[in-house]
């Protein structure tokens, strides 16, 4: 789960439930963010996916 610093408040809140109830989730804060953590900060998204991808071990070989 995620979610931006400068976000409204219930969206870190509904992001650290997600986080608390999810097995094996963690709660990812990027500074500076609003809501679109994806279109605001693209890079702190994608370093995101990749180690989400590496660790479930779905990384496409090649």
């Amino acid at each position: 789960a995620a979610h931006g610093t400068e976000g409204a408040p219930h969206h870190g809140e509904s992001a650290r439930v997600v986080a608390d109830r999810v097995p094996g989730a963690d709660l990812e804060v990027v500074a500076g963010s609003g809501h679109g953590v994806h279109l605001t900060h693209p890079a702190a998204a994608a370093t995101m996916v990749r180690r989400l991808v590496a660790e479930l071990g779905l990384v496409p070989e090649g």
